[in-house]
């Protein structure tokens, strides 16, 4: 009964990011459906749309596991702004390097069209 219970508060945590994960799922089906007009371009943007949903199941991941599995270890408040600490460095590390991507991909020199 417990695993179903851990179950379910995981699917709520993870119920609050349905409209990140449509929009990045739909950018990764474009980026398909464009594949044979750019697939260098389109490469790219299914990796970082690919990274940008595997990142926020584990984040939600994570935030069950502070949320519900935390508080039964009876950390003290170092170790738990520690832990929060450590967890938006990830976060920012994480999302600045994939919008570094976006950002070159965007900005990048293009050959002329003639």
């Amino acid at each position: 009964m417990a695993i179903r219970s851990d179950l379910v508060a995981y699917l709520s945590v993870l119920f609050s990011t349905i409209p990140l994960l449509m929009v990045w799922t739909v950018g990764v089906i474009l980026c398909i459906f464009y594949w044979k007009q750019n697939p260098r371009v389109t490469r790219w943007g299914i990796f970082v749309f690919g990274g940008l949903i595997l990142y926020t199941m584990l984040d939600s991941l994570t935030e069950w596991l502070i949320a519900v599995k935390i508080p039964t270890l009876e950390w003290g408040p170092e170790k738990l702004n520690l832990l929060f600490l450590i967890r938006s460095l990830i976060n920012s590390f994480f999302y600045v390097m994939i919008w570094s991507v976006v950002l070159f991909l965007l900005f990048r020199k293009r050959p002329e069209v003639k």
